[in-house]
């Protein structure tokens, strides 16, 4: 079972790359054909992913994430879901050439941490740890897809202000429909990230006694970059660049904790991958 799990796996990770491809060429194009195939491409990519991972659970007969391996590709499926339900409203494909090739290299990047499934450590098992994980992987996801709305704003306010038309950036969403889809994923984001936070901060107190982890500390520094994007954008009218450039401080944070915090900087979190 665990084989098929892991061919669905790949399969994957070439529909993702096939779609980006498909994302691109539609950009460039933009022949109807083209965009049809890139979210057809991506949606069986999802399809697949999610196979692959109930094979995994199936397998396991626990629910999935405790792991370095089941965290980024569950994080990878949730992006491409997020995404797809955003194109299903906005029929703006321009995202996806951002936000399926973060699926690749977050599903490649958990091949390097792959083990077969088995058993959790003792202090990983229960719903309660299973909320915290989850509510950890949906505000990644929503964080990814509000860091690539916000570059493409970025990019868009640029070309607007070079005063030189190019006739490629010229067809990206307006900066409007940007900014408006940075914002809600915040919002998303910083839902669950509360969660993450209430609940891994209790949890760690439950187990070591104490809130002072290097990833409980950086989750809630993270936290403060994104409570401070909503209330600037409420109380100072920071909207569009500014707002778009504290997404991506955001964004890159949230990576530094998982990539270099998790498995470098914690010595409470004793389970790195």
């Amino acid at each position: 079972m665990e084989n098929i799990s892991i061919l669905l796996f790949w399969l994957a990770v070439i529909a993702y790359a096939v779609g980006f491809g498909f994302y691109a060429s539609h950009f460039i194009s933009r022949k109807q054909i083209t965009g049809t195939l890139a979210t057809i491409a991506t949606f069986c990519g999802g399809l697949i992913q999610a196979g692959s991972l109930f094979l995994r659970f199936l397998a396991s007969k626990e629910f999935l994430g405790a792991s370095a391996y089941e965290s980024l590709v569950i994080v990878a499926w949730l992006v491409i879901v997020g995404y797809l339900a955003i194109e299903y409203f906005s029929k703006i494909k321009t995202l996806g050439m951002f936000v399926t090739p973060f699926a690749c290299i977050f599903s490649i990047k958990a091949w390097s941490y792959y083990h077969p499934p088995g058993p959790r450590i003792e202090i990983l098992q229960g719903s309660f740890i299973d909320a915290h994980f989850m509510s950890m992987f949906v505000a990644s996801a929503a964080f990814t897809i509000a860091a690539g709305a916000a570059f493409l704003y970025l990019l868009q306010e640029w070309h607007f202000k070079s005063k030189k038309s190019n006739p490629i950036l010229g067809r990206l969403p307006s900066l409007h429909v940007l900014d408006d889809i940075e914002h809600k994923s915040v919002v998303v984001g910083v839902l669950f990230l509360t969660t993450t936070l209430i609940t891994g901060a209790i949890r760690a107190y439950q187990v070591w006694g104490t809130f002072f982890d290097a990833i409980v500390i950086s989750t809630f520094l993270s936290w403060v970059i994104y409570a401070f994007y909503l209330m600037a954008r409420i109380t100072a009218g920071w909207v569009g660049r500014r707002s778009a450039i504290l997404a991506l401080v955001g964004f890159l944070f949230i990576m530094s904790i998982r990539f270099v915090i998790v498995p470098y900087m914690s010595f409470l979190h004793g389970f790195k991958g």
